[in-house]
């Protein structure tokens, strides 16, 4: 009966509220022994049934499906309107292709899976940790005599789900464990008729009324509110069916996840032989207790449980799996924030103001972690006073200001989704991204007053705009301020638990053809790439440390900068609106910064600051250039004339961005001439622990590492995409990310990009799209043919120019075709224009770009 082995499949499948994520585990058996399809419960997904219990039953000879349901786990969907009705028709949909399923449900899980049974039908339905029908009555009898807390925490966790009206009393005590308060006794008044008929009819009526011997069978494996359901409420429960139905009290309601899930999977394997499938295997019976009670007689009864011996198993038991003794608490950026606060409370943050008017130098201003913290836990306040909750979308349109880093914390601190927003990119992009985002509150710098003017009619769903700053000055303000709102909010008591896996933020690429793509980043993907990357090898931060992060917040979370200064309690210099040379070596200078980051286009402005005023800096020595290649000039400029160590990182907004940190190590750094050491740092680097690179050729095949064999570049860690926001997953089967990048990789792990898979332009830190730019040419009645191609610039690293053919019918000019551009892009990304009798064309049709990169190369430096 055993299967030899086991073969897992997932896949998206297309339900009422979005994609749904199911997983299967076939066994090797040409005849299984029956189909099985297992719920979770609340604020939980199918990932402790694919890591326990599906691959256990698979080798038993059952094909075992688990399903994420809506707005859990990879699933699509909004958990906050979701009904039990949708859930049950999740049910449904990951049901299609089963054989008379059993149902196996876990606490809420359980209520969906009598729903399920009581409109579809079922083969049977095993309740773990689920009030049973019949014994409700008796549980809700004694919980609400002895323990009222637990009970109101059940109703408030089922209310999320449609099942209790009383949204208010739900939302006080949903996130409260401790039973020992005494300020929630109040809301047991709250708990009006109509809301406790509601939940008695959730857990009665599926099954009422249809006593029969032939009615689904149904085992019960512990009980819901902290176990205090007792032997007779099973015995009722029996009888009420027709069949036999045992109980396992256990010590914890997340059984699933601790040394007892085996225990569990081994009696439900016994119930579905015997009484089930009438296989009559001789499998281990738990002897049921004398005593009525469970909390008298739970240890003796867990104590009897009789593994099988060898004669009587149909398979050896497996061994419980060890769980170690450590406690646990889920990585989520109000950690970070709170670790601040209390170890670092007067450790300084910076912030350059917005100027009063025009070519004005904005005041600096200061504050602290502390006060971070406390304006963060007032903004959260804010939000949720106007309905923000978990999962809802925040937008900003923002600088690097103290008040943005503010919204960093205070928006995800609550559960709630920070969209930063790049103001750089279209109107129509930016139309497209808040509207599938569907921001509901979107904070914005004065600056940006009159965009978000044109914005607004365009944008309806959000309800509330906010402005983060009133300059410049002279201008009719009439949207709420945010100094304003926090001085008369009372700040968040206390951050909420969530879950490390929820989102935290929202950032969209510009790197792509068609519209923007969403990269959802978790709490703890955020945590591991920011604890990452203060190491040595990497920022190398310390408290000791002054960072400003002059790469734009909007930009992939400002690198996470952000929050590794908060692990590291360092102190941060935040430039506002202003990048100039002269204004970034003012801040530099002011707030003694040691480290910053930035995209090469700010440091040549940086540089040539600096060469003109014969300055220097007094206190920075490390820079980290990231976006684009760097120079070898500037890379000597940094390390020979300002004594600035220069760290050269590779990432993407798909990873979050740390994917690479090319620096020197101590034996380069003492060895390496000027010129060896700058061609060193243009390397991208060594990923750091939590991210593999590996190269693939066109057909899929790893190629070696030795540093000439140039493949495509695929990436995998603990904070790299999956899929993209309301889109597809992206990764391989195996959870390779394709990155677009040409490179290859040496054996000391150093990786070099060499080329890029697609014609995509990268210029001045922000990417254009080759694709819509040769579209827009040959929109011009004279072009018949359109090449978009990268060519070196001096200054911004690379700039488009664009290769045109006459049609020849009439005379053209470039400066028409460029009147194009100008109309239908934001200025940066309006390409050069040269016109040429033909494009160079390969043997199969397509146009040999390399040929023209080479042959125009020169074109910016003699412009």
């Amino acid at each position: 009966m055993s299967a030899v082995s086991i073969m897992r499949t997932e896949e998206f499948r297309s339900g009422a509220a979005g994609a749904l994520h199911v997983s299967t585990y076939e066994c090797s058996n040409a005849i299984q022994r029956a189909d099985l399809l297992f719920v979770h419960g609340a604020w939980s997904s199918s990932w402790y049934w694919e890591s326990f219990f599906l691959p256990w039953f698979a080798e038993r000879g059952f094909r075992a499906r688990a399903v994420s349901l809506r707005g859990h786990g990879e699933s699509k969907g909004r958990i906050r309107w979701s009904s039990i009705q949708d859930y049950v028709d999740d049910v449904s949909v990951a049901a299609q292709g089963l054989t008379r399923p059993v149902i196996i449900g876990h606490s809420m899980g359980g209520f969906v899976a009598q729903k399920y049974a009581a409109r579809h039908g079922a083969r049977a339905l095993a309740l773990l940790a689920s009030v049973p029908p019949s014994g409700a009555w008796h549980a809700l009898r004694r919980v609400i005599a002895e323990r009222p807390l637990a009970f109101l925490r059940t109703v408030a966790t089922l209310d999320l789900y449609g099942a209790v009206a009383d949204h208010a009393t739900a939302r006080g005590l949903l996130f409260s464990r401790d039973e020992s308060r005494t300020d929630k006794d109040h809301l047991l008044q709250r708990l009006k008729s109509e809301s406790f008929r509601a939940f008695l009819d959730m857990l009665l009526l599926p099954m009422r009324g249809k006593r029969s011997p032939n009615l689904v069978p149904v085992a019960v494996l512990g009980a819901e509110f902290d176990q205090l359901i007792s032997i007779a409420n099973n015995e009722e429960t029996a009888s009420f069916y027709g069949v036999e139905s045992r109980v396992l009290p256990l010590a914890s309601h997340m059984f699933m996840v601790d040394d007892r899930w085996s225990d569990a999977a081994t009696l439900i394997e016994h119930w579905l032989s015997v009484q089930v499938l009438n296989e009559g295997a001789k499998l281990p019976v738990p002897a049921t207790p004398s005593a009525p009670d469970v909390q008298s007689a739970g240890a003796d009864h867990i104590n009897s449980l009789t593994l099988p011996t060898a004669d009587e198993a149909v398979d050896p038991p497996r061994k419980a799996k060890m769980i170690g003794g450590m406690q646990h608490h889920p990585l989520i950026l109000s950690s970070l924030l709170t670790h601040a606060e209390e170890g670092h409370h007067h450790t300084p943050i910076w912030s350059r103001e917005a100027p009063a008017r025009v070519a004005e130098l904005g005041v600096i201003v200061r504050q602290a972690w502390g006060d971070t913290a406390r304006r963060a836990r007032c903004i959260a306040s804010v939000l949720k006073a106007f309905g923000v909750d978990e999962g809802d979308r925040i937008g900003s349109i923002a600088w690097n200001t103290h008040r943005h880093l503010e919204l960093y914390y205070g928006v995800t601190g609550i559960g709630a989704v920070l969209h930063t927003i790049n103001p750089r990119l279209s109107l129509d992009h930016l139309r497209f991204m808040i509207h599938q985002a569907e921001d509901e509150v979107l904070f914005y710098d004065g600056t940006f007053a009159g965009l978000v003017d044109t914005l607004r009619p365009l944008c309806p769903k959000v309800r509330h705009w906010i402005q983060l700053s009133r300059a410049p000055v002279g201008l009719e303000w009439r949207d709420q301020a945010y100094d304003e709102l926090i001085s008369g909010a009372a700040p968040l008591s206390s951050w909420p638990q969530l879950d490390e896996n929820s989102a935290a933020a929202l950032c969209y690429t510009s790197g792509t053809t068609g519209y923007p793509k969403g990269v959802l980043y978790s709490h703890r993907a955020l945590v591991l790439e920011s604890m990452t990357a203060i190491g040595p090898d990497a920022l190398g931060l310390t408290r000791s440390d002054t960072v400003a992060p002059v790469v734009p917040m909007f930009h992939v979370n400002a690198w996470s900068i952000p929050f590794a200064a908060a692990i590291a309690g360092a102190s941060l210099a935040l430039p506002g609106s202003n990048l100039g040379g002269e204004a970034l070596h003012d801040l530099f200078e002011k707030t003694g910064t040691t480290l910053s980051a930035g995209v090469p286009t700010i440091w040549q402005s940086l540089l040539a600051y600096l060469d003109g005023t014969d300055g220097t800096f007094s206190t920075m020595r490390r820079t980290i250039i990231g976006g684009s290649a760097v120079t070898q000039p500037m890379v000597r400029a940094f390390r020979e004339r300002h004594r600035v160590e220069v760290i050269h990182g590779w990432g993407m907004t798909e990873t979050s961005p740390l994917g690479t940190i090319s620096s020197l190590t101590a034996a380069e750094a003492a060895t390496l001439s000027p010129e060896e050491a700058a061609a060193r740092l243009r390397c991208q680097g060594r990923a750091p622990f939590g991210v593999r690179l590996k190269l693939v050729n066109p057909e899929g095949h790893v190629l070696p590492h030795d540093g000439k064999s140039a493949g495509h570049l695929m990436i995998s860690g603990h904070w790299v995409v999956d899929s993209y926001f309301r889109g597809d997953k992206i990764t391989t089967t195996d959870g390779w990310f394709d990155t677009g990048d040409i490179a290859t990789l040496g054996s000391d792990a150093v990786m070099v990009i060499t080329d890029r898979d697609k014609d995509l332009i990268k210029s001045g830190g922000e990417w254009i799209s080759s694709i819509q730019l040769e579209a827009i040419a040959l929109q011009h009645p004279g072009v018949v043919e359109a090449a978009a191609i990268a060519v070196p610039h001096p200054r911004w690293g690379e700039r488009p120019l664009v290769v045109c053919v006459s049609s020849g019918s009439g005379a053209i000019t470039t400066a028409e075709i460029r009147r194009l551009f100008e109309e239908k892009l934001p200025s940066w990304q309006v390409p050069d224009v040269v016109m040429s009798a033909q494009l160079p064309v390969g043997a199969t049709g397509k146009v040999v770009k390399m040929q023209l990169r080479q042959a125009y190369s020169e074109h910016y430096k003699t412009a």
